[in-house]
């Protein structure tokens, strides 16, 4: 079920239980300001209204009068305008609506909408001009007609269009005058308004909310005002940007810190009449921007050893690798919380002797969760291993740092929950229905538990608070109940006609469910996706142990370095997905030529090693070993000869490997019979057809290991009599 789709259910159900509680579930008219909450349109503006929506909603049908009703409800509140916006529509609607009415395109319901809002107004006064234009009210005369002239400028300013004269002077003047202060360099010339005050701002609505005629006066006013907050701050990044290097976002982040520091400094910019006096400020503060920004550095370099500590402390805690976990662990909180500690230390909040045990203290309490959510799921000694690895696996891939409460009380919870009937209904395959039945049941009794294990009011806040911890906890839950049958679920995981989703959805509409029943509809599909994820999250955190195997194996290895890094990288990638493939590459790659090493790697890379094959594999890859162990660097300067038999050998080994083929190792005798069959160059030597045992025996003396020349005369046979043994 969707993020919304459940947000909406939780809704639905707050909102019944709160009617079964008598609380008044109207319309909330909180947002609305205090003059206008609970205030009624007129009997003119509903009729008005009413009459414009029946004539303009006709011709779409259905459609078209729920968006007359929206309309009808969201139009100004008993004004003049509303009076001619429904004569208006009455005149035009009766041509576009008339025809659909006529036809039937408004249901009887239509109407039942229309008189339950009419019977939701009453008559109200009509509200007071904007300006009232008695002369004890101090006030200027507003008329109409200086609005117009008001938005009409508003307009022009937030489309960049040209002012009229007087105004666009004022304006140029004071962009001018504000040039002097700030300097040239910030305000170039021909630059847009807009650019030199940042963007519009308040600007427009200012200009529209004037209780007169906006004047040249006003208008220079509000720009210099917009200018001002803006070349504040320009003139603060400019202030820290030499110590900033290429980071162009960091001057921002600095000045932000220097106005929390200093509150002080940006108004003083604000309101300084020269340029000199811009430089006074500045100069007052040149040591302490450089400082600032050094701080800074110095805070964002502990960034990445905090996140590595955190790391390191929750791969402890599961006893799996850092780096196999690192992937896993980005919650939304890490960046801000360190963030937040940057800002501290950059404004003095910290000693600067204390900057790394503020940071080192940091990623404690960020671990802080994972530890104590994960000891939370080992503290049950009767969860399965496999339940244990799926919850463990979402505590470290969710979005945020976990709150372990939700996962105690929840495996609380669920292990007092009794599954003998759905264990039953599933050994007899009973049908969907029974089951769902069951489910429901059961997810009823879920939050039954839950509630009396986090007491009425903790449980209540998690109900009401983020869905993702309502769906922790009772997924928590659910998986604690069904674990304590052996078997029970993968016989529920079974059941594919058990579609708790459409359940769900479908429930949450009935009119005669209980409120109860469909919060344990959703209860139930909380755990019923834990339970569907389950096998996937368990395999997840079996390759991970793998994965730590593998690394302890070739951290400790006594191999080269090259080999090291690049067998570590591979099993990250999971090009290396078990640790007795890392055991074959550790015993049989590392003590061969650097040029023989990628041969016997994609060999061993491309044996079965799961436990079935794993010995054979191992087998194979030693005695393919011994044959290569004296394999030399044939293309070297003193064997310049042998450089065809090397290239031979390395083109057929990797094409029979990729072919999965075997060479018949015992070629040596059989070589004998078949150079009296061909002629064969070795050494720039030609050996006849009589001169089979030499040729052996040159073989021999050229490798040398028996093994090697073995190897050799069973590539130097696949070449000459396309001999090969599958």
């Amino acid at each position: 079920m969707s993020q919304i789709n459940l947000n909406v259910a939780n809704a639905n159900i707050q909102q019944e239980q709160n009617v079964q509680n008598g609380q008044d579930v109207g319309q909330p008219r909180a947002d609305l300001p205090p003059e206008l909450r609970n205030a009624r349109p007129a009997a003119g503006g509903i009729f008005s209204r009413v009459v414009a929506f029946l004539f303009g909603a006709g011709a779409a049908g259905g459609a078209s009068a729920a968006l007359g009703v929206g309309a009808l409800l969201s139009g100004a509140i008993g004004t003049g305008a509303t009076a001619s916006l429904g004569g208006a529509a009455v005149v035009g609607g009766i041509a576009t609506g008339g025809a659909a009415l006529i036809g039937g395109g408004v249901t009887l319901g239509l109407f039942a909408a229309i008189r339950a809002i009419v019977n939701h107004f009453r008559r109200a006064p009509e509200p007071d001009p904007r300006v009232q234009n008695q002369p004890q009210n101090n006030l200027p005369q507003a008329s109409p007609a200086e609005d117009v002239s008001n938005n009409a400028i508003a307009d022009a300013v937030a489309q960049g269009r040209a002012l009229p004269e007087s105004l666009q002077n004022a304006v140029n003047s004071t962009v001018s005058r504000m040039r002097e202060i700030y300097g040239e360099a910030l305000m170039p010339q021909g630059t847009p308004l807009i650019t030199i005050m940042g963007g519009l701002g308040k600007l427009p609505q200012e200009i529209r909310a004037l209780e007169g005629d906006v004047t040249p006066a006003k208008i220079g006013e509000l720009v210099e005002k917009e200018i001002r907050d803006n070349m504040a701050c320009e003139v603060l990044d400019n202030a820290f940007r030499p110590h900033c290097g290429e980071d162009r976002f960091l001057p921002r982040e600095l000045r932000r810190c220097a106005a929390k520091k200093h509150p002080q400094l940006l108004a003083d910019l604000k309101t300084a009449d020269t340029r000199a006096r811009v430089q006074e400020i500045l100069s007052g503060h040149a040591g302490e921007f450089r400082e600032m920004a050094a701080l800074h550095q110095r805070a964002k370099a502990l960034h990445e050893g905090t996140r590595a500590k955190v790391i390191t402390v929750i791969a402890r805690s599961l006893g799996l690798d850092a780096d196999v976990v690192a992937p896993l662990v980005k919650p939304n909180d890490f960046g801000d919380r360190m963030r937040k500690l940057t800002d501290d230390v950059v404004q003095g909040k910290v000693a600067a002797d204390g900057v790394e045990q503020a940071f080192s203290k940091l990623a404690d309490d960020l671990a802080k969760p994972y530890v104590d959510a994960l000891a939370a799921v080992d503290a049950d000694g009767t969860l399965s291993a496999a339940t244990k690895k799926a919850m463990k696996m979402q505590i470290l891939a969710a979005p945020n740092s976990p709150n372990p409460e939700l996962y105690s009380k929840g495996i609380a919870a669920g292990k007092n929950v009794d599954v003998t009937a759905l264990k039953i209904a599933l050994d007899r395959d009973m049908p969907a229905e029974a089951v769902n039945a069951l489910l429901l049941d059961l997810g009823e009794k879920l939050n039954e538990t839950l509630k009396e294990q986090y007491g009425e009011d903790a449980w209540n806040s998690v109900w009401n608070g983020t869905p993702d911890n309502l769906r922790i906890t009772q997924g928590a839950a659910f998986m604690a109940m069904l674990d304590k049958e052996p078997g029970l679920m993968d016989a529920l995981r079974g059941r594919e006609d058990v579609d708790l989703f459409n359940l769900m959805n479908n429930i949450q509409d009935e009119l005669n469910v209980s409120v109860a029943r469909k919060a344990g509809a959703i209860a139930a599909y909380a755990g019923h996706v834990r339970l569907q994820n389950l096998s996937l999250d368990n395999e997840d955190f079996v390759k991970m142990e793998k994965q730590t195997q593998s690394l302890n194996a070739i951290r400790n290895a006594e191999i080269p370095q090259e080999l090291k890094t690049r067998w570590t990288g591979m099993v990250l990638s999971g090009a290396i997905a078990d640790p007795a493939m890392v055991q074959a590459l550790i015993a049989n790659v590392s003590g061969l030529s650097e040029e023989t090493r990628p041969v016997m790697e994609r060999y061993i890379l491309l044996q079965s090693y799961a436990p079935a094959d794993a010995e054979a594999s191992a087998q194979k890859a030693q005695l393919f070993a011994q044959e290569m162990a004296g394999w030399r660097n044939f293309d070297t300067a003193g064997d310049q000869a042998m450089a065809p038999v090397a290239n031979w050998v390395r083109e057929d080994l990797s094409n029979s490997l990729y072919a999965g083929q075997n060479f018949d190792r015992g070629i040596s005798d059989q070589m004998k019979l078949d150079v009296q069959r061909a002629d064969v160059t070795l050494n720039g030597a030609e050996m006849k057809h009589a001169d089979g045992d030499d040729v052996a025996k040159s073989l021999r003396r050229i490798m040398p290991t028996e093994d090697a020349a073995k190897l050799v005369s069973a590539i130097l046979n696949q070449r000459t009599f396309s001999y090969v043994s599958t």
